[in-house]
């Protein structure tokens, strides 16, 4: 109580989800204010690696190859990403260590050109034997693990050894990583996730794929059946050859490059259709005839006749004037017009006439996201 006896209330605190006193105004980082103008609106939650992209990884994922069929600067980034990597094809170039290894030079340049030439009898086997499919060769099979990296975030290959080969033992297969899922489509978990079985730490033991494509129903294997691949041997040799780009700690399945990009991409494409859409209208209407008579004027005219009547003996009068007025001079016609008539032209307006520069900063903002420069 105070001195005129008045109540004094007790001071009020907002805390935060941590305990502690809430900053209702200034904080020590502009980008943490929650009552700001510019940030208010914008919460987004904290999710770790897999929660906030395992969800949106199949319509992610349909998005990205829709628009690398249909779109002509997704298409041409996926080629030019591989052309700049992987080139005409895959070369070794085999650099021992001579003097970690113990002997000398001599047996280090004699070993490397040993070795380069059995990789080239390998990769570039006209019968494709490094490929259990035998259909493509080593380069060709890294192209397409490359191109599903770029569309889906993974590059799979399963190697495989086959003991009644006639040549090398090793084969190599690459698998669509659309089949890469948790058997029955089960919830993900801790144990496993995106179709990958994990220990405790996180180490990829083991993968699921489905026996077909899931949207595949063409195949003669069963789509809702899974096939269990340990990640290695028993021996420790890698079997499964699972590359993608860890961008947080904890992240089991690769997310798409076009990911960042994607929503700016899909409407430069609709914005480019529509303005060129529009352009083409312009030059197809060249130029018409207004006619001023309308069908109420058609009764006072030809008095009796009314309605479509009127309108027919109209029209056909103005047909027999146009084909009875072939009037030429010097070789050139002279156009004469039905009493009445008006001739005018179409605006050949270009639409959009800041549609080019709109195109350039979406293809540098497309070029940031792939890795490319805006020439390329």
């Amino acid at each position: 109580m105070g001195k005129t006896g008045t109540a004094i209330a007790p001071k009020v605190q907002i805390l935060n989800e941590m305990g502690l006193p809430m900053r209702m105004t200034n904080t020590p980082h502009a980008a943490g204010n929650r009552f700001s103008q510019e940030l208010n609106s914008w919460q987004p939650q904290l999710q770790s690696a897999d929660s906030e992209w395992l969800g949106d990884r199949d319509t992610v994922v349909a998005r990205v190859q829709d628009i690398s069929r249909n779109d002509g600067w997704a298409a041409g980034a996926l080629r030019t990403k591989l052309v700049n990597i992987l080139g005409a094809k895959l070369n070794l170039q085999s650099r021992p260590d001579y003097r970690a290894l113990g002997p000398d030079h001599a047996w280090s340049s004699d070993w490397a050109r040993d070795v380069e030439g059995k990789f080239r009898t390998f990769a570039e086997d006209p019968d494709y034997r490094c490929d259990i499919r035998r259909m493509q060769s080593l380069s060709g099979m890294i192209a397409v693990a490359f191109l599903e990296y770029m569309q889906t975030g993974d590059g799979i290959i399963v190697a495989h050894y086959l003991s009644n080969s006639n040549g090398y033992k090793t084969t190599f297969q690459t698998i669509d990583p659309d089949r890469l899922s948790n058997p029955n489509n089960a919830m993900d978990s801790d144990a496993i996730r995106g179709g990958v079985e994990r220990t405790k730490v996180g180490r990829p033991v083991a993968y699921n794929f489905r026996n077909g494509h899931p949207a595949d129903s063409f195949s003669s294997r069963n789509p809702y059946s899974w096939e269990r691949v340990k990640s290695h041997t028993k021996h420790g040799r890698r079997k499964v050859i699972h590359y993608f780009n860890h961008q947080r700690s904890g992240q089991t399945r690769g997310k798409s490059l076009f990911t960042p990009i994607l929503e700016k991409l899909k409407m430069s494409n609709r914005l480019s259709k529509t303005q060129i859409q529009a352009a083409l209208l312009n030059c197809v209407l060249a130029a018409f005839v207004e006619s001023p008579v309308d069908s109420g004027l058609m009764a006072d005219i030809f008095g009796e006749q009314s309605g479509d009547e009127g309108l027919g003996a109209y029209q056909q009068g103005r047909s027999e004037f146009h084909e009875n007025r072939a009037i030429t001079l010097n070789g050139l016609k002279v156009p004469q017009l039905f009493p009445g008539e008006k001739f005018s032209f179409s605006q050949a307006n270009h639409p959009g006439a800041n549609f080019a520069e709109f195109e350039k900063s979406v293809l540098r903002n497309i070029a940031s996201g792939t890795g490319l420069s805006y020439e390329q």
